[in-house]
């Protein structure tokens, strides 16, 4: 995945109360974390537990809720892709029950960096009714997907992590994660607007014949494109810095 960070939200530990999370930076340009809650052990009568996660561009705020775990009453596992994150992340939880109610858990997975994300599908990769039925959980999967495709080509010609990048490279992977979107809602080949998303969304029509997005994901891994505004790890380097003198004896001419 596209510049991936492990981040613990919450370590193992029973909690007794409603409360919140320390706060966790993801860094200048994640933007989308894979998340696991795991309820180990839940104790007392009928507790539950309920957590959601908050985000801010810095820690003293101002916060808003990007996402949210289904409530939670027994042990047990459940996952959630959150996208349009700013740098930092704080879960809060809300534990009910009548009496001496405890609940067991921790609260962690990745962050990740997207390319494009699910509100850039529909600027210029495809109209908003085509895939108004993909679930957004599903469309974040399909942009980090598509991201983790042009980091793969990113990798063969710069110094990863990228820490800035331009529209060309935003739109290629919209319309990568757009074909991943519309394999999960389906699409008809005879259909002219379905087939045009098969074509720009990254499909190899044929063995002539290459997609826009594949196209330019395949020039940048073999240095044949340098997208604009790419900003990578390659350190600085200023060509004046050593002074380099020559001399040689005067021929008297």
């Amino acid at each position: 995945m596209a510049n991936a960070l492990a981040i613990v939200i919450h370590a193992s530990a029973a909690e007794t109360v409603t409360g919140a999370s320390a706060i966790v930076d993801l860094g200048e340009t994640r933007s989308c974390v894979k998340l696991v809650l795991a309820v180990t052990e839940v104790a007392g009568t009928a507790p539950t537990i309920a957590v959601k996660v908050w985000t801010a561009t810095e820690a003293a705020g101002p916060w808003r809720t990007v996402g949210q775990f289904p409530t939670v009453a027994a042990a047990g596992k459940s996952e959630t892709t959150i996208a349009g994150l700013d740098q930092m992340v704080y879960a809060s939880w809300t534990i009910t029950g009548s009496m001496m109610q405890s609940v067991t858990f921790s609260l962690g997975g990745q962050a990740h960096t997207l390319y494009a994300g699910p509100s850039d599908l529909t600027k210029t990769a495809i109209p908003s009714t085509a895939i108004g039925t993909v679930a957004d959980a599903v469309l974040v999967e399909c942009c980090l997907r598509a991201s983790a495709d042009g980091e793969t080509a990113l990798n063969s010609a710069y110094e990863l992590p990228i820490t800035g990048w331009g529209e060309d490279l935003r739109g290629h992977c919209a319309a990568r994660a757009v074909f991943y979107a519309m394999c999960n809602r389906g699409f008809d080949p005879n259909n002219n607007g379905d087939a045009l998303i098969v074509k720009n969304g990254g499909f190899a029509v044929s063995e002539r014949e290459k997609s826009a997005a594949q196209s330019f994901f395949d020039q940048v891994a073999s240095g044949g494109i340098k997208p604009i505004g790419i900003v990578d790890q390659t350190p600085d380097v200023f060509e004046a810095s050593e002074a380099v003198v020559s001399s040689e004896a005067r021929r008297g001419w």
